[in-house]
């Protein structure tokens, strides 16, 4: 996949914990409802939901906050990457039966097919990036990753490293980003699949 081969490298450093949080409900942020409608926010919202829920499993530590979690997902991630084989662990099967409460419109508006007719890309030309174009208009790191999407045609290997840097830096209780980081996390899960099946058929 055009994708996984191509390596702009890219950042995704939102930021400080002690900084303001003005927007932490996705319905209630002006930015996304300025570019998605009520139904696109809705299914927003069930992926969203769906993304914390898994890393909340994963990292079952009795009355432990999401960010305690987001905490833990990003250390096992950067783990990881350190090994190669970046691992989501979150059940496929799962994600497609969450995928399949989407309506069309909205996923359309996130990812695209690829050229193979089975694989899914992010759709450059969709609200999806076009959200993170305008969150880039203040904010120098997420118009580099915006940037680095749209020149890769997908996530890469790039900017799925720099994704893991300095994720003290987060700032996961932003809804924003906690939209950016499930988006981009579930379409690397897909294509780590989709390879997996791949190289198995070869």
């Amino acid at each position: 996949m055009k994708g996984i081969i191509c390596l702009v490298a890219s950042s995704l450093l939102i930021g400080c914990y002690n900084k303001p949080i003005h927007k932490t409900v996705l319905e209630e942020s002006r930015l996304i409802n300025t570019v998605f409608d009520k139904s696109e926010i809705a299914d927003l919202r069930t992926m969203l939901d769906f993304f914390n829920e898994q890393i909340r499993l994963q990292h079952n530590v009795e009355n432990a906050s999401l960010f305690d979690s987001y905490q833990s997902f990003f250390k096992r991630m950067e783990e990881s990457e350190e090994t190669g084989d970046i691992d989501v662990k979150i059940p496929f099967e799962k994600q497609m039966e969450m995928y399949s409460q989407l309506s069309e419109n909205t996923f359309n508006q996130i990812w695209t097919v690829y050229d193979d007719g089975a694989s899914r890309i992010i759709n450059i030309y969709g609200k999806y990036v076009d959200f993170l174009r305008q969150l880039g208009k203040r904010n120098r790191t997420i118009r580099n990753y915006h940037e680095s999407i749209i020149n890769c045609g997908d996530i890469s290997p790039g900017n799925m490293a720099d994704v893991l840097l300095n994720y003290s830096n987060y700032d996961v209780r932003d809804v924003k980003i906690q939209l950016i980081i499930a988006i981009h996390y579930l379409s690397w899960n897909e294509q780590r699949e989709w390879y997996e099946k791949y190289y198995e058929q070869q």
